[in-house]
C-alpha cells in the first residue's frame, strides 16, 4: 500500500513548539521548556496513530529539534522543515510567546496554532495575539483552543482539542496533497450540466492544481491502435467476468441487446477503464512507440463528459467510475482515484470538495422505514419484517464500491461505512457480491451498463431494484447469516 503513483511526495506535518522566551532570574523558559515540547510529541503522536496518507500509511510528522522563543530558532526550525519536506505546520504552546518572532512566516505552509487552556500562563494570550499578527501579515491560520479550563500540569489532550486537531490536520493533508497535480477532463460539457464547466481559476488559483483536457476520441484511438496494457486488460476482464454479477435487463424483447452485444459491452467498458488509468498517471507497460503515452498527466482528480453524446453511441463511463472510485480492483487494495471525480456527468466542483475528504462522502438518498418500501422507488416485493430501514440509491454509483454496507456500533446498524484500503485488503477475501450491474432503457442511453452495491460480510444488507439500490437492513438481533434471506425479489 506505499507504492504513490503520483509525482511528488505526500505532505509532511511539523511540531513548532513555541516558548515564552524569557529567562533571567525566574527562569521564565526553563520552566516550561518540558511541557512545550510534552505538547509537541503528544500532537504528533495524536496525527501519526490517527491520520493516514490515501495509500494508507500514517502520515509523517517531524518536530523541531528545540523549542521556539526568539527568531534564530523559528529559522532553524524552519531550515529544517524545509529540509524534510513539510507543507503543514502546527504550532503548540502552552503559554505566553513572542508573537511575530515565533511565529510560521513561510507563506506556502497550511498552518495551524494551538493555545493550551490552562490555569496559569494560559495559552490563549499567545493564541489570540499571534492569530491576529497571521491576519495582519495576510497568512492564514487556525485557531485550535479547548473548551474546558486544564489544571497547568495537565499532559492529556482534551477530546474536543482532539477532534479540532484531527479536523485540521485531515484538511491540510487533503489540500497538500492536490496542490501541484492536475485535474483532467476527458470530453466537455453536455446536457447543460453547469457543474461541468471547468473554472481553471478555481483549481489554479485557489487549489495550486492545474486543469488538463483530453477529446473523448482519444479512447477510441487507443483502444483501435492496440494503446493499452494487454496483460492488464485481460486480468481486469477475468476478474471482472467472476466478481461483477449481470443482474436484469429491464428493455422490451424487441429492443434488448444480445448476448454478443453485452458480452462486447464488458469488454468494452472494462478496457475504457484501463486506458483511463493510464490517461491519469501513464503505465510504463504500453507498447513501444507509445513513450508519450506512458508519461500520462500526473492526475489525481478528473471527470468524463458522458450522458449524451457519448452514450447514444457507446457503453457509458459507470464501470470505470465506480472502479477507480474504490479502494481496490483487480490488482487488489489500492490507493483510489478518490473520484466521484470520473463522473458522467462530470460535476467537477463536487469532485474537487470530495477529493479533499479522506473518505466518500455519503451521497443523495431517499430514506425511510423499510415498511414504506414498497410504495416508494418502484420497489417489488421487497418487504421483510426483519428489516429495520431503507435508503434507495437509485441513480447513485459513484464511491458505491467503498460501502460495505453495514456496522454495529451497539445501536442500529449503521449505513453507509467507509473504510480505507488498508482495511479493506484484509477484507476483499470476504468480499460476496449480491448487488448487480443491470442494463436500463435502450432508448437514450443505449445499453447503458449501471454499477450497484457490492455487498461485504454476511447478509446484513441486500437488495436492487430496477436502476438503483434499495438496501435493508436487518435488526441487530435478526440474526440473519445467510444474504438470500433479505435479497429483493427481481
Amino acid at each position: 500500500m506505499a507504492t504513490n503513483r503520483l509525482i511528488g511526495d505526500y505532505p509532511v506535518i511539523g511540531i513548532r513548539p513555541t516558548i515564552d522566551g524569557r529567562r533571567g532570574v525566574l527562569k521564565v523558559r526553563e520552566s516550561l521548556e518540558e511541557q512545550t515540547m510534552g505538547m509537541a510529541k503528544a500532537a504528533a503522536k495524536l496525527f501519526t496513530e490517527n491520520l493516514k496518507y490515501s495509500n494508507g500509511e500514517p502520515v509523517k510528522v517531524v518536530i523541531a529539534d528545540t523549542t521556539i522563543g526568539r527568531v534564530p530558532e523559528s529559522a532553524a526550525c524552519a531550515e529544517k522543515f524545509k529540509k524534510e519536506g513539510v507543507d503543514i505546520t502546527l504550532t503548540v504552546t502552552p503559554c505566553w510567546c513572542y508573537g511575530s518572532e515565533t511565529m510560521d512566516m513561510d507563506p506556502k505552509t497550511i498552518k495551524g496554532v494551538w493555545g493550551f487552556n490552562g490555569t496559569e500562563r494560559p495559552g490563549a494570550v499567545y493564541l489570540a495575539s499571534v492569530l491576529a499578527s497571521h491576519a495582519q501579515k495576510g497568512l492564514p491560520a487556525f485557531g485550535i483552543y479547548g473548551h474546558d479550563v486544564q489544571n497547568a500540569d495537565a499532559t492529556e489532550i482534551p477530546e474536543d482539542v482532539q477532534e479540532k486537531l484531527l479536523r485540521f490536520g485531515r484538511a491540510a493533508v487533503a489540500v497538500a496533497t492536490m496542490r501541484g497535480k492536475s485535474y483532467l477532463q476527458i470530453g466537455s460539457i453536455c446536457m447543460g450540466i453547469a457543474g461541468s464547466i471547468i473554472s481553471t481559476e478555481f483549481f489554479e488559483e485557489y487549489l495550486g492544481m492545474r486543469v488538463e483536457s483530453v477529446d473523448e476520441v482519444e479512447i477510441i484511438r487507443r483502444m483501435t491502435e492496440g494503446i493499452y496494457d494487454h496483460a492488464e486488460f485481460e486480468k481486469a476482464l477475468k476478474w471482472t467476468k467472476e466478481n461483477c454479477k449481470q443482474g436484469f435487463d429491464k428493455n422490451p424483447d424487441f429492443c434488448r441487446k444480445t448476448d454478443a452485444e453485452k458480452e462486447e459491452a464488458w469488454e468494452f467498458v472494462v478496457k475504457m477503464m484501463c486506458i483511463i488509468k493510464d490517461l491519469y498517471n501513464g503505465n510504463k507497460n504500453l507498447p513501444e512507440g507509445c513513450e508519450e503515452e506512458q508519461l500520462g498527466h500526473n492526475a489525481i482528480a478528473g471527470g468524463f463528459q458522458g450522458q449524451r453524446q457519448w452514450t447514444d453511441f457507446y457503453p457509458n463511463c459507470d464501470f470505470p467510475e465506480a472502479m477507480m472510485n474504490s479502494s481496490f480492483d483487480w490488482n487488489g487494495a489500492r490507493e483510489p482515484w478518490r473520484n466521484r471525480l470520473v463522473p458522467a456527468q462530470r460535476r467537477h466542483t463536487r469532485g474537487a470538495y470530495i477529493n479533499a475528504m479522506t473518505s466518500p462522502p455519503k451521497p443523495p438518498q431517499t430514506r425511510g422505514p423499510a415498511q414504506k418500501v414498497p410504495l416508494v422507488g418502484g420497489a417489488r416485493n421487497c418487504y421483510n419484517e426483519r428489516a429495520a430501514w431503507l435508503c434507495h440509491l437509485r441513480g447513485v454509483y459513484a464511491t458505491l464500491l467503498d460501502r460495505p454496507g453495514v456496522c454495529t456500533t451497539g445501536r442500529l446498524p449503521q449505513l453507509f461505512c467507509c473504510f480505507p484500503a488498508f482495511i479493506i485488503r484484509d477484507m476483499l477475501p470476504k468480499c460476496n457480491w449480491c448487488s448487480k450491474f443491470c442494463w436500463d432503457e435502450r432508448g437514450a442511453l443505449a445499453g447503458r451498463l449501471f454499477c450497484a452495491l457490492p455487498f461485504w460480510g454476511e447478509g446484513r444488507i441486500s437488495g436492487r431494484v430496477d436502476g438503483g439500490a434499495v438496501l435493508r437492513g436487518a435488526a441487530p438481533d435478526a440474526g440473519v447469516r445467510d444474504s438470500s434471506a433479505l435479497r429483493a425479489s427481481e
